[in-house]
């Protein structure tokens, strides 16, 4: 049995005031409906997701930086050129939606609610929601370091689409040696620090709340990120020149 309009419309539908850019990437998180766990295996859904995306990547020219798979909720980093981000989602959505009910064999909904974008415009953010996208599962308690998490692209090669991240000053704060970054993604954040940024991701555009302790909280942070406190946060467009992370050895989320 087919899905029903509902449940595909309801994760296709666009979103108001979509922030549109081609010089800075997004943070996208999408959740099952009452955050139940995915109705068939990881493995599976893992499989029909990639797929998915590659294709609506393929149409829609996006360039994808990370992608994780949870248990009941994905993150998505990515980069759109052509300012179309609603339109992938759109595409991506409903291809991963009506694929997961046929493999499923359920029509009622399984996405509870649209995707949520936040774009990031700092060198800053970017780093922050790279490091918070591949430390999920560490966080859960499912694993000891990122690197033993096999539904992510920080270590699994054999995904139907390219990972592409930028060599410009928008990239400065995420290690290009891949042991040095395997090396700052497994330092542990404080979980204060962690809230500030699930709550900076709440926003449409990322931004730290402010009130009394969050200064320090941000200089602990920057801290534990490893990024300089002392450097310009620049917002500097991430096109042009791109670092193929699917292939390149000893750089990027793969090694041999």
């Amino acid at each position: 049995m087919g899905p029903s309009m509902d449940f595909v419309t309801r994760l296709t539908m666009p979103r108001a005031k979509l922030f549109r850019t081609s010089r800075f990437a997004y943070h996208v998180s999408v959740r099952t409906n009452n955050r139940e766990p995915f109705p068939i295996p990881l493995r599976a859904c893992w499989n029909i997701l990639t797929s998915a995306l590659a294709k609506s990547q393929k149409r829609y020219g996006v360039e994808v930086h990370a992608f994780l798979l949870m248990g009941n909720h994905f993150h998505l980093l990515l980069s759109t050129p052509h300012e179309n981000l609603d339109r992938f989602m759109s595409h991506f959505s409903s291809t991963s939606a009506v694929r997961l009910a046929y493999a499923s064999g359920r029509s009622n909904h399984l996405f509870g609610t649209r995707y949520k974008p936040t774009v990031l415009e700092t060198a800053y953010s970017l780093a922050y929601v790279f490091k918070y996208i591949y430390r999920n599962p560490v966080r859960a308690g499912i694993c000891g370091g990122v690197e033993e998490y096999e539904f992510s692209t920080f270590i699994t090669k054999n995904v139907p689409f390219k990972l592409l991240e930028g060599v410009d000053a928008y990239w400065q704060h995420i290690p290009v040696d891949s042991a040095a970054r395997l090396r700052w993604l497994n330092i542990p954040t404080p979980k204060e620090q962690e809230d500030l940024l699930r709550r900076a991701l709440r926003r449409s555009s990322f931004q730290f709340p402010k009130g009394n302790g969050v200064k320090r909280h941000l200089r602990e942070l920057r801290l534990n990120y490893g990024v300089e406190s002392n450097s310009p946060e620049t917002g500097q467009p991430p096109f042009g020149k791109n670092r193929d992370a699917n292939s390149q050895k000893g750089v990027g989320p793969f090694w041999e």
